[in-house]
């Protein structure tokens, strides 16, 4: 058979939207679930939404709780290649605000950072987005950290398109803000990435590698390194570029043990020249 993928996708949402059948609902995801195997990837992605939107809107699975629960339930029940798919519920799912204040109560967030590690790259940036707004909580970042959460994004950073590249350099920049893990982000080689970030056309990634630039250079280590690929875009980069990384050096020159390395690293000339 080649069924017409859209049209059945249009169907499935049909049911989905319409919220009169709950029994028609199950019928739907399970007829899903029995066809996950050969739907193309594209339309799989797209019912993922959908999927997550029942979870939120029926009152039978409360995405806070009980929908919640029911995917948590199956991933450490699960290991077979159902997986994927429960990960990429999973992920929808913690886009929620609702979702991500109880993740860490329900042992959640192990799988976060499965869900960022695996699957499609939709997914995997989704994931990869809630680590960031949970990152901010001193107690979910320490968490992640412990669970590897620094090289899974340094290989997001890597093999990411442009969007994904500034999702995932924004996610670490939160994740680093603490001095040992400060040190972790640099021995996974964070800082050749932001160097690339600097460089690329998105200014909210310029921005962001500004930013995370300033909190990498507070270990004195890794000031060298920075400097010399922010002389390397100074020589080599476009305008803006140029811009961004005089911006860096210009912060950097508050750190008193960067000063030297400032001095030393020959942007000053450079700078004059420029």
């Amino acid at each position: 058979m080649n069924p017409n993928w859209e049209q059945l996708l249009g169907h499935l949402e049909q049911v989905m939207a319409s919220g009169t059948d709950e029994g028609l609902q199950v019928d739907a995801m399970k007829k899903l679930a029995y066809l996950c195997n050969c739907v193309p990837e594209e339309i799989l992605n797209r019912t993922i939404p959908i999927l997550a939107k029942v979870l939120g809107d029926n009152d039978s699975f409360d995405a806070t709780s009980g929908g919640l629960e029911i995917v948590v339930a199956m991933l450490k029940l699960c290991n077979d290649d159902t997986r994927r798919y429960l990960l990429e519920i999973f992920s929808a799912l913690t886009l929620m605000r609702e979702v991500r204040s109880v993740l860490s109560s329900l042992g959640g967030l192990r799988f976060l950072v499965e869900a960022a590690r695996f699957g499609s790259m939709i997914s995997r940036e989704r994931a990869c987005q809630a680590i960031g707004l949970l990152g901010f909580r001193r107690l979910a970042r320490r968490r992640h950290v412990e669970l590897g959460v620094i090289p899974v994004l340094v290989e997001l950073f890597r093999v990411g398109d442009s969007t994904t590249k500034v999702v995932a350099g924004n996610s670490l920049g939160v994740i680093s803000v603490y001095v040992d893990y400060i040190r972790l982000a640099a021995e996974s080689e964070a800082i050749p990435l932001y160097a690339e970030l600097l460089q690329g056309p998105d200014f909210i990634g310029k921005e962001i590698a500004e930013d995370v630039f300033c909190i990498l250079a507070v270990a004195e280590e890794n000031t060298v390194s920075i400097a010399e690929h922010l002389v390397r875009i100074l020589k080599e980069g476009d305008d803006k570029s140029k811009t961004a990384a005089a911006d860096v050096f210009c912060d950097l020159s508050d750190y008193k043990h960067s000063i030297p390395v400032v001095r030393s690293s020959g942007a000053i000339p450079i700078m004059v020249n420029l």
